[in-house]
């Protein structure tokens, strides 16, 4: 025991003298204008319409500017283009949805067709109206190489994300689009029109230089996703990437592209972000003076919490920090594999959430400073249902329901069996080295040893082999990990059976779980389509509703947001949403 305990120090502290050494093998290259961020995960690629790791979307939220932010309370803030389009203003017109046509030759040859076609015409719920959106983009908009940027690159970018063959994160948005088209007479206008009355047209087109990728993409779409562009991307925002050593760092550059419509070039030189997988380690080098910051995606609450009371800005320390702390709406959770033979009965997945201590982690861990989760949606976010059913915490429920499931016996090792034999064993995963996670980990297995389950908690991995093959893949049983949304996430894209990852989909798609019940399919497919933001409350209630009993997922908590920077970093806001820390990189700075 005592041999293996003196390994493992030596371990952390071989994994700490590698940090500092690698630091020191670049310091040379880093000046007080430029700024080394330290951050948990290594993103698998850095293509905004393929991956959804949130260490991507921190570092590309410094090199792309979207044509629309939305801000924290979800109002969507122009950058790219001159205003918001809404009905008010003309930008957004309510128009006719194109007329069905019974004259086809099809028809002729075969009539009762074209008699079922009326027929389903009726029965079909189509909306009643389209929408046409004009966008007009700023002028003297460029790539990051000179290029002009504008309509064309957006419409590129929709056809790529409609490949089917593209293996592309999400066709939620894109698939209720008609055509996008660029005005004849303005080549800075951009038409798109809706299949529908969507309340959230203004939430997201993204955008990839088709000068860049034209040629490649139809060369072969089914091999997009390998493109070299996903490592080396070329943007349009505050900094450029200039280079990527795998498992070490992302260094990225002042663009000196950047357009005065988009207001002044970056204040720092570039910017480091350097991978620490370990929690611990990534607090000990910044307090090596080896980092100016710690992201979003670093540190865990309890952490920052313990880090802020010894080196905060109030305490006695000489080495002083400050630690951020903002409301968030990032979802803690387990995703519940529903093909798993165990878990796919719905009896089971209950006794889970009754076995779990959920109130005893918020208070043991963190403090009770955490707000403990009863569904997917945080209080944050408009479609938040404060009347929804609330497990309670009860193992001896959890058994009873176990065993209406059919694990009515235990064995010699106190573990539930059922009729043939076979003992009731969960592998609950996560991410490797994020110690908060491996410590409530530790709490729920002996949660489920009260109730006879033996949960295996000992074959957690890396961000990138966990985000990037065994999720997406749904090759697990329990797994732990976050969601952040913003002030206008509905949902479709986690809850649909469209969305459910497979091979057939290039396993894209964020229905980890395998979620399948149509009316909630319904649902999602309504909350977008429906202006009233009270009508949309109610769908967001109604589906809470179903998903609580259904329990593809076990709600553990909503998460603050933390990081910490040094005192003299200047403008570095964290919004609480998924829109990343980096969101305004181009106007941090030391203070002098």
């Amino acid at each position: 025991m005592v041999k293996k305990v003196i390994i493992g120090i030596v371990m952390i502290y071989a994994g700490v003298l590698a940090i500092i050494l690698l630091a020191a093998s670049y310091k040379q290259k880093i000046t007080r204008n430029q700024f080394h961020i330290l951050i948990q995960q290594e993103p698998e690629d850095l293509n905004p319409i393929l991956g959804s790791m949130s260490a991507a979307a921190q570092i590309e939220e410094a090199i792309f500017k979207p044509m629309v932010q939305i801000d924290r309370n979800g109002k969507p803030i122009p950058i790219l283009v001159k205003r918001i389009p809404t009905i008010e203003n003309g930008g957004v017109e309510l128009i006719e949805p194109p007329k069905p046509v019974y004259d086809s030759v099809y028809y002729d040859v075969f009539p009762p067709l074209r008699d079922y076609m009326r027929i389903m015409d009726k029965v079909v719920r189509k909306p009643k109206h389209w929408m046409r959106v004009t966008w007009d983009f700023k002028e003297g908009l460029v790539w990051e190489d000179g290029h002009p940027l504008g309509p064309d690159d957006v419409i590129f970018t929709w056809k790529v994300i409609m490949n089917d063959q593209v293996q592309a994160r999400s066709r939620d948005v894109e698939k209720r689009i008609y055509s996008m088209v660029k005005d004849p007479n303005d080549p800075q206008r951009l038409i798109v029109i809706w299949k529908e009355t969507y309340a959230f047209y203004y939430q997201r087109h993204l955008m990839l230089p088709k000068h860049i990728l034209e040629k490649e993409y139809k060369k072969n779409p089914a091999r997009f996703h390998q493109t070299k562009f996903n490592r080396k991307p070329v943007g349009n925002g505050p900094f450029r990437l200039v280079e990527w050593v795998p498992g070490n760092y992302i260094y990225l550059k002042r663009n000196e592209n950047y357009p005065e419509a988009l207001g002044p070039k970056a204040k720092l030189d570039s910017i480091w972000f350097q991978f620490v997988g370990d929690t611990n380690s990534m607090m000990v080098s910044l307090l090596s003076k080896h980092g100016d910051a710690i992201t979003t995606v670093g540190v865990s609450f309890d952490q920052a919490i313990a880090f802020d009371e010894r080196y905060g800005l109030e305490s006695r320390s000489k080495k002083k920090f400050k630690v951020h702390k903002v409301e968030g709406i990032t979802w803690e959770h387990l995703d519940i594999n529903m093909d798993d033979p165990i878990l796919k009965d719905r009896r089971v997945r209950k006794a889970l959430m009754h076995a779990i201590d959920r109130d005893g982690i918020v208070k043991n861990f963190f403090r009770n400073e955490l707000k403990k989760a009863d569904s997917w949606l945080p209080p944050r976010h408009p479609g938040y249902h404060p009347g929804i059913y609330r497990y309670s915490y009860d193992p001896k429920k959890a058994i009873s329901l176990l065993e209406q499931a059919g694990w009515d016996r235990v064995n010699e090792d106190n573990i539930r069996v059922n009729k043939a034999g076979k003992s009731l064993r969960l592998t609950l995963i996560t991410t490797a080295g994020n110690k908060a996670r491996e410590r409530v980990q530790v709490a729920i297995k002996e949660n489920l040893k009260v109730i006879g389950i033996y949960l295996d908690i000992g074959k957690n991995q890396s961000a990138m082999a966990l985000f990037g093959t065994t999720i997406p893949q749904r090759k697990f049983q329990l797994a732990m990990y976050a969601w952040s949304f913003s002030p206008l996430s509905h949902g479709e894209e986690m809850w649909t059976i469209e969305n459910i990852p497979s091979e057939k989909n290039g396993y894209k798609g964020d229905n980890i779980p395998g979620y399948k019940n149509r009316r909630v399919d319904n649902i999602h497919r309504l909350i977008p389509e429906t202006s009233d933001p009270k009508e949309r409350k109610k769908l967001f209630i109604e589906q809470q509703d179903i998903w609580i009993q259904d329990l593809p997922a076990i709600p553990l908590f909503f998460r603050t947001q933390v990081s910490i920077t040094r005192p003299e970093v200047d403008n570095w806001k964290p919004l609480g949403t998924d829109t990343p820390v980096t969101w305004n990189c181009e106007q941090w700075a030391f203070k002098r």
